[in-house]
């Protein structure tokens, strides 16, 4: 036969294991929601880094195709690889400034070197000209690199306060054998 005693310490457990449960539920619920906020970052990053360097291969490839005197052909301050590719990741919410979860860096690339693409340097606001124009290794594309912190909802809880994500493109449309105008 039961007291009340006892059975007021069986209740007492039932609360301390439903209160676990909570605990738990919530965490796992914040765990689903932030998941699912990262990969949604991350398919932006990516997404972002794909059209950066596709717009800035095809800046390069217009400056190597194009006719010389042609409109579009020479590098200006407002029209060069890095302008190109500032407008594009400024449309994707990834702006050139600070105060943004999302920063970004470009790199001109040559030929292809193993699985990777030999870097030629940084992509600059002030190029007057992509990388061997004049001699040595021809710029051939350009790598963008898309950097997100975005903050966690539920896993502050838990001390993760945001979560980095590094995503990286490279468009690489010219080819090194081909012969284009101003290629000699």
């Amino acid at each position: 036969m039961r007291t009340s005693a006892g059975r007021r310490t069986a209740e007492g457990q039932i609360l301390a294991l439903f209160a676990i449960s909570v605990v738990v539920l919530i965490l796992l619920t914040g765990l689903v929601i932030d998941g699912g906020n990262v990969f949604l970052q991350r398919r932006d990053s990516q997404n972002s880094a794909d059209l950066g360097a596709m717009a800035g291969t095809k800046r390069l490839a217009d400056y190597y195709v194009l006719p010389t005197g042609a409109a579009g052909k020479a590098f200006t301050p407002t029209d060069n690889v890095y302008t190109i590719i500032a407008t594009r990741m400024t449309q994707n919410d990834c702006p050139t400034g600070g105060g943004s979860i999302c920063s970004w860096s470009a790199r001109y690339v040559g030929p292809r070197s193993g699985s990777t693409f030999v870097d030629l340097g940084p992509v600059t606001p002030n190029d007057t000209a992509p990388p061997g124009a004049i001699s040595g290794t021809k710029a051939l594309g350009v790598t963008v690199s898309v950097t997100k912190t975005p903050a966690t909802y539920f896993l502050g809880v838990i001390g993760q306060l945001m979560m980095i994500e590094v995503e990286q493109a490279t468009g690489a449309g010219l080819q090194s054998q081909q012969r284009l105008p101003g290629l000699q």
